[in-house]
């Protein structure tokens, strides 16, 4: 349904369906809402406007570089920080209450300090790592979050941060354990506190719980042991953090938001799938269950897994407290079939191969059982789309023969017609029985 006009209020008005006051508050109601929209627009402009400005300030200084002397190089190193620094400063005493004005200086302010801190190391020849770059930067521009108040500045330290930590935890040798990370993190949840209890329903609110969900998924290698052996509880403890999340995703506080603002329930499910459909092949179980499993269970990875396990049976226990019901959800549950197949001998590998299908088939099931219950065609088409996958993905085994291979795209091609069938048909008749 699109806005309502006033037409169509003068025409509610004549039919006595509502008086004045009430058209007058839904005037106003989507005038608001239109100047909100024109708001958010505003700002996202704003904020792409600074940005290119002071990319283009950048590049013209670095296309005349060649020509200064040193002294007009730590001039000009410092210019684009001062420019920063001034228009923050104009905000704040001018421009206060301009969200557009105080998100677009804070992400020029941001970019100021990271082109002046890498001009000045080059300009002296200071020494240094990407990881002590990213760190120093990250650290000089936290207090943008709270003096600006700039969501736009979180964000960006976020992704900083998380560049940090991918830094540090990967590709530095000797790996380090990027604690700087989790101080960050803790910095910022003030912030995100605020727009939690304040303001829940801004769009900045949704980005940061997307960038949040996003850098963990990133970050939490960075926490464990990436060892060739510890690769299997690696992927346990990526598979604990997914179910987590998706068994958060389904807490009361979610139902009423739009599908696309709860990214824990959407990369839970999501990272839980591909997981499952991942280790439903036999090539990694051949390395996991040979190795020893003092090699193969870290204390890091147990760690992370058991903290994220711990996480879930709050958030299930919350959840029954709140709703007087347990979670029957097979999915969030995903982790206890993988933890117990771990520990089984290397040869009982097609009981694992066996167990992680029928995983996947129950998982299948839910959704399609959860579709024709609440007449969804969109939930019974994905769990009828998991079986397909599962249909392919035993394409590529060997293992099966070929007429068995052909039956089972036969089933779940007719699966696929006959439950949109039924459903359509219930669907219609319950239609027919309301008129």
């Amino acid at each position: 349904m699109g806005q309502i006009t006033q037409k169509d209020l003068d025409e509610l008005l004549k039919a006595n369906i509502i008086d004045e006051a009430t058209a007058t508050k839904i005037s106003k109601y989507y005038e608001l809402q239109k100047s909100g929209s024109t708001g958010i627009l505003h700002v996202v402009l704003a904020i792409l406007g600074s940005l290119l400005a002071g990319l283009g300030i950048i590049l013209f200084i670095a296309h005349n570089w060649d020509n200064f002397n040193r002294i007009a190089k730590t001039a000009y190193s410092f210019l684009p920080l001062l420019l920063g620094q001034a228009l923050c400063a104009y905000s704040l005493w001018k421009k206060r209450g301009s969200v557009a004005w105080r998100e677009s200086s804070a992400a020029i302010l941001f970019f100021a300090v990271g082109a002046t801190i890498s001009l000045i190391s080059q300009v002296y020849h200071i020494e240094g790592t990407m990881g002590s770059f990213l760190l120093t930067w990250i650290i000089l521009v936290i207090p943008l979050v709270y003096i600006m108040k700039s969501s736009v500045a979180a964000l960006l330290v976020i992704a900083g941060i998380s560049w940090y930590a991918c830094v540090v935890g990967y590709n530095d040798l000797p790996k380090k354990i990027p604690y700087a990370y989790l101080a960050v993190i803790i910095i910022l949840t003030p912030l995100y506190y605020s727009y939690f209890r304040k303001n829940p329903g801004s769009n900045f609110f949704h980005l940061l719980n997307w960038a949040g969900v996003i850098s963990l998924i990133i970050v939490l290698g960075c926490f464990g042991s990436t060892s060739n052996k510890a690769y299997g509880s690696l992927f346990l403890a990526y598979l604990c953090m997914f179910c987590f999340f998706y068994l958060y995703g389904k807490t009361p506080r979610w139902n009423l938001q739009p599908k696309w603002t709860n990214p824990s329930r959407i990369t839970g499910l999501l990272g839980i799938l591909f997981i499952l459909f991942l280790w439903s092949f036999d090539f990694l179980w051949k390395d996991v269950l040979t190795v020893s499993k003092h090699s193969l269970f870290t204390y890091k990875n147990l760690s992370l897994a058991l903290v994220f396990i711990v996480a879930s049976v709050i958030v299930l226990l919350r959840k029954r407290r709140e709703q007087g019901i347990m979670n029957t959800d097979l999915i969030g549950f995903s982790f206890v079939p993988f933890i117990v197949l771990l520990f089984l001998p290397a040869s009982w590998i097609n009981l694992t191969i066996l167990v992680i299908n029928l995983w996947i088939l129950l998982v299948a099931i839910y959704f399609i059982n959860r579709g024709t219950s609440v007449n969804h065609l969109g939930i019974l088409n994905f769990g009828l789309l998991l079986i397909l996958i599962l249909a392919l993905c035993r394409f590529f085994d060997d293992r099966i023969p070929f007429v068995w291979r052909g039956f089972i795209f036969l089933v779940t091609g007719i699966s696929f017609f006959v439950a949109n069938y039924v459903l359509l048909k219930k669907r219609k008749k319950t239609i027919a029985q309301k008129l």
